[in-house]
């Protein structure tokens, strides 16, 4: 997998302020499912918009600081995003069993 620095500097060192999942059902062929996180950057607030989130694990129960000190953000061989947002090891250029609160996915956009 490939580093995506720009993106991880982004996001290392803010706060996570809410998490929005929104889940629509729809009757037709496009996919409404959306993810949506905000965060607070040096006293700044932006959005982190996940269209079609293919995969969202968050496994511990005990993930209770939103502050963001360590993270991965890693472009895979099929040109698909992954954040942990509390990894393991953030030297691994990889998601691993141990990370937590992975996502993956393909379609994003930022707003300030």
């Amino acid at each position: 997998m490939e580093r995506l620095p720009d993106f991880e500097n982004k996001l290392r060192n803010s706060q996570i302020i809410c998490v929005k999942i929104n889940w629509l059902k729809s009757n037709n062929s496009s996919n409404q499912n959306k993810l949506e996180i905000t965060l607070l950057k040096d006293g700044s607030e932006f959005t982190l918009i996940i269209q079609n989130p293919l995969i969202f694990e968050f496994f511990e129960n005990d993930f209770n600081s939103q502050y963001i000190s360590h993270v991965k953000c890693l472009l895979d061989n099929n040109n698909y995003i992954w954040i942990s947002f509390d990894p393991y090891d953030e030297l691994i250029n990889d998601i691993e069993e141990r990370d937590n609160f992975n996502i993956k996915f393909s379609e994003f956009e930022i707003k300030s």
